[in-house]
C-alpha cells in the first residue's frame, strides 16, 4: 500500500536507516524470524532534537509504515564480507555519543549516531551542527591525507539550514572512490546532498545561519572517524 517503504537485503548487505523526521513502524524478517519496532524516529527538527537509526543485517527484509503525515528516512546500503545474519539494532538517543568540539567560529557538535564499535561493518552515520556562521570539517580527518585509500571510501553530505531558506557552503578537496580528483565549492540549501571524496571538505555556514548535515560513509575499519573533546586536541581530526 502506499505509504510503506520496503527493501530487501542479499546476503552481503547491510543497511542502515536513520529517521530524519517523523515517526514510523519497522517490521524486520529474516533467517531468524520476524521482529516488528514501534515509534521509531518522532522528531521534527534536527538542530534541537535526537532521534533514532535502525541497522539491518544481511538476508533480510525490511518494511517501514508511517505513523504521522510525514516520514523522512535515510537509507544507505553497503556490500560486506562477514555477512552476519543477526537480529536488527536500534539505536536511541541514549546510544548516541555527543562530542562538542572547537571554539569560536569553529565550534560544533556532532553526534556520532554509528560509530566503528561493530555494530556495523562498513557503514557509519552522524549528524553535525554548526555554530551560526561557523566553518566544521576543519581541520581535516587524519586520514584525508592518505589519497591511496579513496577506492575503500564513499561518502555523503546531506544538509539542513537554520533559517530553513538560508543557505551554506561546501568546499571538496580530494579524491572520489573510483579515482577522480576533485576541488571546487558550492551553495548548499536544506534538503541538498553532495557526495564527498577523501580528502578536505569544511562546511561554511551563511553569517546568521547554521547548517546541520547528516554524513554517512562505507570504509574500513582502518578509515573510521574519531571524535575527541576537543579540537586542540585532535591532532588532525575534526
Amino acid at each position: 500500500p502506499d505509504g510503506l517503504f520496503k527493501t530487501n537485503l542479499t546476503a552481503s548487505q547491510e543497511a542502515v536507516i536513520h529517521f530524519l523526521s517523523g515517526s514510523g513502524i519497522a517490521t524486520v524478517v529474516g533467517p531468524w524470524g520476524r521482529r516488528t519496532i514501534n515509534n521509531l524516529g518522532g522528531r521534527k527538527n534536527i538542530f534541537t532534537e535526537l532521534s533514532h537509526s535502525l541497522v539491518v543485517r544481511p538476508q533480510s527484509s525490511l518494511t517501514i509504515s508511517p505513523k504521522t503525515r510525514y516520514l523522512d528516512l535515510l537509507v544507505a546500503k553497503a556490500t560486506v564480507e562477514k555477512r552476519d545474519v543477526d537480529l536488527p539494532t536500534v539505536l536511541h538517543p541514549s546510544d548516541w555519543q555527543i562530542h562538542e568540539i572547537g571554539e569560536g567560529h569553529l565550534k560544533r557538535t556532532v553526534r556520532e549516531i554509528v560509530g566503528g564499535l561493530g555494530i556495523t561493518e562498513r557503514l557509519r552515520l552522524g549528524e553535525t551542527i554548526n555554530c551560526t556562521g561557523g566553518i566544521s570539517s576543519y581541520p581535516h580527518h587524519e586520514y584525508d591525507g592518505h589519497l591511496d585509500q579513496a577506492g575503500d571510501f564513499e561518502e555523503v553530505f546531506m544538509y539542513f539550514t537554520d533559517p530553513k531558506h538560508s543557505w551554506g557552503l561546501q568546499r571538496r578537496i580530494g579524491r572520489f572512490s573510483e579515482q577522480s580528483d576533485i576541488d571546487d565549492v558550492f551553495a548548499v540549501k536544506s534538503g541538498d546532498f553532495a557526495v564527498i571524496p577523501i580528502g578536505k571538505h569544511p562546511v561554511f555556514s551563511a553569517p546568521d545561519s547554521r547548517i546541520a548535515y547528516v554524513w554517512i560513509y562505507a570504509s574500513s575499519e582502518q578509515l573510521r572517524k574519531e571524535y575527541p573533546k576537543f579540537s586542540e586536541d585532535l591532532g588532525g581530526y575534526a
